[in-house]
């Protein structure tokens, strides 16, 4: 079904008809849970901060909650308060690369008191503060795959309702896949800014128990270009290669596996892998092409999979297997076309130095940095919901024309250059979408085509 998504431009406000899926699960608020009178406290952290430490004040209810929120270096802090500080005051601390992921409740339902509070992590850490009523309502603020990163609700003066505000998680794993035998967690994990690509490699061999099993995989990763970034592997490499192919506009959605158990032992026999746009790539392993048990373990809505965790028995053959996930990757994938050039060469469009994620009022395209174009001349950006390749003025025109818009004309300099400005909003239509962009840039009278630009918008 088509949808229809706001793309801002400069000042101007377009709507770009695209046939992805709906986004789930984007920006969102809960709560509150208790009083239901007017919103007396509404704090949320920063775009890039999570909070990092939440102190809770009480009595015989709780007064108050003081919200400490910094970001991934932990080396700058902003503080959130709601309700009142006092009485007993107890410290929740989370760990780098933890964050908090639920609030139970226990209340008045009358609206006049909350009796306690607990807090929960995605690693499992908790602590519950104050005095629960065996007599009181109990709720649960929390929405799977997302982080709480603030807090709305109701003071007068003691905290009397508490709802959160919920973003994707920067980094959350799922549950794993067979059976622990208390052996040290392999993980391996693409760094910031880039995404797993193809899988190279499976490796595969006898276990412990005389069984055979996947011992390694070795990925190719990309970074936000679609070029390559490096290599990176679970496990101990070995066996044959599977090379399967990838495009770089698609993510890695799901992984494919197969776990085999016997006497209450489990192993991993097979893995493979389903990119965002439906299509299974090639895996391998100890069961076969195509093994009939294949479990999917998928990332959760409008995020992506960038690595793998499990653990290993004394042979090496993965006994478990488990996903590690973060929010969609904007990427701005380069289109080179061979063109007619201009006197001064087919202009390049390129990205500028920000990261496509929505909310960045920065984000620019440029033209001219590696390659002048012509000098001062008039140079519009076209954009367009689906790519094209329509030979045009002795090159090849990469927007299609019945969703095109072109954006209001800016000039080249003197020495042929020109910065394109492009504002993303934070708006969850866009997360995800492919968004074709080229550039039409005057070279005396006749027109020129330049290089394109596929820019994929997303949160990191």
């Amino acid at each position: 079904m088509s949808r229809c998504r706001l793309f801002a431009a400069t000042a101007l406000g377009l709507c770009l008809l695209t046939h992805a899926a709906p986004a789930q699960h984007f920006d969102v608020s809960q709560g509150p849970v208790g009083s239901t009178s007017a919103v007396t406290f509404d704090h949320r952290a920063a775009r890039a901060d999570h909070i990092d430490q939440v102190e809770v004040f009480y009595t015989g209810v709780v007064r108050g909650l003081r919200l400490r929120s910094s970001d991934l270096t932990r080396t700058t802090s902003n503080v959130m308060m709601a309700g009142s500080s006092g009485g007993t005051t107890g410290v929740f601390q989370i760990d780098p690369g933890d964050y908090l992921e639920a609030i139970d409740i226990n209340y008045n339902t009358s609206g006049t008191q909350i009796f306690a509070v607990t807090l929960r992590t995605k690693s499992g850490h908790s602590s519950e503060f104050g005095m629960p009523s065996p007599f009181g309502a109990s709720a649960t603020l929390s929405l799977g795959g997302h982080e709480i990163v603030g807090v709305h609700g109701v003071a007068t003066p003691f905290l009397v309702g508490l709802g959160v505000h919920l973003r994707p998680a920067w980094e959350s794993t799922s549950d794993p896949l067979g059976i622990s035998i208390g052996a040290p967690v392999q993980k391996m994990a693409t760094r910031r800014g880039t995404r797993l690509s193809e899988l190279l490699r499976v490796g595969s061999g006898q276990g412990a128990g005389g069984y055979s099993g996947v011992m390694a995989m070795h990925w190719e990763v990309l970074n936000r270009a679609g070029n390559l970034d490096g290599r990176i592997s679970l496990g101990t490499m070995g066996g044959p290669a599977v090379y399967a192919s990838a495009d770089p506009r698609f993510f890695v959605a799901s992984m494919l596996v197969e776990v085999s158990v016997t006497s209450g032992s489990s192993h991993v026999t097979y893995v493979a892998y389903q990119t965002s746009d439906g299509v299974t790539q090639p895996g391998g392993g100890a069961g076969g092409a195509s093994p009939p048990a294949v479990v999917a373990i998928a990332a959760d809505p409008n995020h992506e999979i960038v690595g793998l965790f499990g653990e290993q028995d004394a042979s090496g053959v993965l006994v478990t297997l488990g996903i590690i996930q973060r929010p969609l990757l904007g990427m701005h994938i380069e289109t080179i076309i061979r063109c007619v050039a201009s006197s001064t060469g087919a202009p390049l469009l390129m990205s500028g130095s920000n990261d496509p994620v929505l909310g960045a009022s920065n984000y620019q395209l440029k033209i001219g940095d590696l390659a002048p174009a012509p000098a001062s001349a008039p140079t519009v950006l076209l954009l367009s919901a689906q790519a094209a390749s329509i030979p045009l003025w002795g090159c090849k025109l990469l927007v299609d024309p019945a969703s095109m818009i072109a954006l209001p004309p800016v000039t080249t300099s003197g020495s042929g250059k020109v910065t394109l400005p492009l504002a993303l909003p934070y708006q969850p239509a866009l997360l995800g979408g492919t968004v074709a962009l080229q550039a039409v840039v005057m070279d005396g009278a006749s027109p020129v085509l330049s290089t394109g630009i596929d820019l994929i918008p997303g949160m990191l």
